[in-house]
C-alpha cells in the first residue's frame, strides 16, 4: 500500500471547515447553474481538481471529467475515494498540456490562475484544448479588493525585514485578469464576486454563516471589481 495514502492532504481540511464549506458551496451553486443552462457540455477538464470537490458532485450529474494535478497527493487521495475518473499528473513546470486540440466542452479552474507565473500562456493552452465555443470557468484573487491591499502590505512589510515573500496572491486585478482573458481570444459571459469574509479558508468561526447571509442580502456578489474572489466564465472565440 502507498505510504502517501495515510498523509493529510491540506485542502481536504481546509474544505471541510465552515469557510471551506462556504466557498465550495458558492463554487458549486455557480457553476450548476451555468451548466444548466448549456446543455452542449458534455466533457470537463478540472485543472487543479485536487482530490475532487468538485469532480465527484458533477460526475455524479453524468458529466464526462477528467482531473489534472499539479501535486500527486490529491490524485492518490481521489483514487482512494473508489472513483473512477480519470486524473494524471502534469508537473509544475509544464506549460502544455497533454491533450488534443479541441478535446473539451469545458474547463475549470479554481484557485490555480494566481499560482501561474504568468497567466498568458495559461489562458491560451486553455484556449487550445477547448473545442470551438468552448466554457472556461475560472476564478481569481483580486488584488483590488481589501484583501488584496492588506496582502500587498504585508510584501511591503516582509520585503523591508528582508525576506523573499513567495506567494503569488492577490498580485493582478480583475480588469488585468479581463484583458489577458479577451487577449487570449476569449469573451467574458459572467462573474460573480464572493469571499468578502474575513477569515482564512481553514477557519472555522460560528459567525462564517452569518457573514456569508450579509454578503448575499447586501449584494456584494454584484461588486465584481472589488470582491476578493471572482468567478467568471467565458467563451472561446472563433478564429
Amino acid at each position: 500500500m502507498n505510504s502517501s495514502i495515510g498523509k493529510e492532504y491540506y485542502w481536504d481540511i481546509a474544505n471541510s471547515t465552515q469557510m471551506g464549506r462556504y466557498l465550495t458551496t458558492i463554487e458549486e451553486d455557480f457553476i450548476s447553474t451555468y451548466l444548466k443552462g448549456d446543455d452542449q457540455v458534455k466533457s470537463i477538464l478540472d485543472v487543479g481538481g485536487g482530490s475532487g470537490r468538485i469532480a465527484i458532485p458533477l460526475n455524479n450529474k453524468g458529466y464526462k471529467i477528467f482531473v489534472v494535478e499539479a501535486d500527486p497527493l490529491p490524485l492518490l487521495k481521489l483514487k482512494s475515494k473508489k472513483t473512477e475518473l480519470p486524473a494524471i499528473y502534469v508537473g509544475k513546470s509544464s506549460k502544455f498540456f497533454p491533450f488534443k486540440s479541441g478535446t473539451f466542452d469545458c474547463i475549470l479552474c479554481l484557485q490555480v490562475i494566481d499560482l501561474a507565473e504568468e497567466s498568458d500562456w495559461f489562458f491560451i493552452e486553455c484556449r487550445r484544448i477547448l473545442k470551438e465555443q468552448g466554457t472556461f470557468i475560472f476564478s481569481i484573487l483580486n488584488g483590488n479588493s481589501y484583501k488584496g491591499i492588506l496582502r500587498k502590505w504585508q510584501l511591503t512589510r516582509e520585503v523591508v525585514k528582508g525576506k523573499y515573500w513567495k506567494k503569488k496572491e492577490y498580485q493582478k486585478t480583475l480588469s488585468e485578469i479581463q484583458c489577458n482573458i479577451k487577449r487570449a481570444g476569449f469573451s467574458l459571459m459572467q462573474a460573480k464576486g464572493y469571499n468578502w469574509i474575513p477569515f482564512t479558508r481553514s477557519s472555522n468561526q460560528w459567525t462564517i454563516p452569518l457573514f456569508a447571509f450579509l454578503e448575499r442580502i447586501m449584494g456584494l456578489n454584484l461588486l465584481t471589481s472589488l470582491s476578493p474572489w471572482v468567478i467568471l466564465v467565458a467563451k472561446k472565440k472563433g478564429v
